[in-house]
């Protein structure tokens, strides 16, 4: 049965092109002004032993160079941010793609190679994609599962949750630590069993339903339990940026809703 009438399909272009606006904008603002994880790549001597002598390694990545590659992605960023929408090409999609894929890949070396680190991104990495794919409702059902389960890998205990995951209970439902872990663990729970919703065509309404509930709290919780950040235009764009850039997290589940054939 389908819960929500189709709106037309002009408007799926305005959530692709909303969703990748608030995406790149968002990673764009952060390499120019916050810290991406580029020196989990460029300082891991480990990597670069077998390429670089000592002396060309200290030469060729000293913090101007790193701090220039980050500007350099900001405008990469910002221009895929304006062209995807309008000019859908291949190229600008699997470059975008391929470089918020990198970062996914340098959040989880930061972490000492965590897998959900990685695959939590997987909407992310997919959603510039959507704009050239032809099976584009198959790749976001499967991003979707593969972002939510690395969600509840977190939320389980299967990884020690993020600190902020914590806070926020702390913070909005006024919990305790221990009722917040009980919480994050009941709502993984409800993550596992969302993902399982999504592949059964007949109850896939409502594991999309809660995705797109649970996405976009998470999504919010970033600038609204940083509340005191709204003080300080610093401190609010850094929070306001993990909110944009969170939007395939919400939007991916209800584009779902609205367009994928039943």
């Amino acid at each position: 049965m389908q819960l929500i009438p189709k709106p037309a399909p002009i408007f799926s272009n305005y959530l692709l092109s909303i969703g990748i606006l608030a995406l790149l904008l968002g990673r764009s603002w952060q390499a120019a002004f916050a810290d991406l994880p580029w020196r989990a790549f460029f300082w891991n001597q480990t990597i670069w032993q077998a390429f670089l002598s000592e002396e060309d390694y200290l030469l060729f990545f000293q913090e101007d160079y790193i701090n220039f590659f980050s500007w350099g992605m900001a405008i990469f960023w910002s221009i895929c941010a304006l062209l995807l929408p309008f000019f859908k090409q291949r190229f600008l999609a699997y470059t975008a793609s391929l470089s918020l894929l990198f970062l996914a890949l340098l959040f989880a070396l930061s972490k000492n190679l965590q897998a959900p680190q990685f695959w939590e991104y997987s909407l992310q990495v997919c959603w510039p994609l959507l704009f050239v794919l032809t099976a584009r409702q198959k790749w976001l059902l499967w991003a979707t599962g593969i972002c939510f389960t690395a969600h509840a890998c977190y939320a389980l205990g299967l990884y020690p949750p993020p600190v902020d995951w914590l806070n926020y209970c702390m913070s909005f439902l006024h919990l305790s630590a221990a009722a917040a872990k009980d919480f994050l663990f009941f709502m993984g729970l409800l993550d596992v069993l969302a993902v399982a919703l999504l592949f059964w065509p007949k109850s896939r309404n409502l594991g999309l339903i809660y995705c797109f509930s649970w996405g976009l709290i998470t999504a919010l919780a970033r600038p609204l339990a940083n509340s005191y950040a709204f003080l300080d235009l610093g401190d609010f764009t850094l929070y306001f940026s993990e909110f944009l850039v969170r939007f395939p997290h919400f939007l991916g589940p209800l584009y779902l809703l609205l367009f994928a054939r039943r």
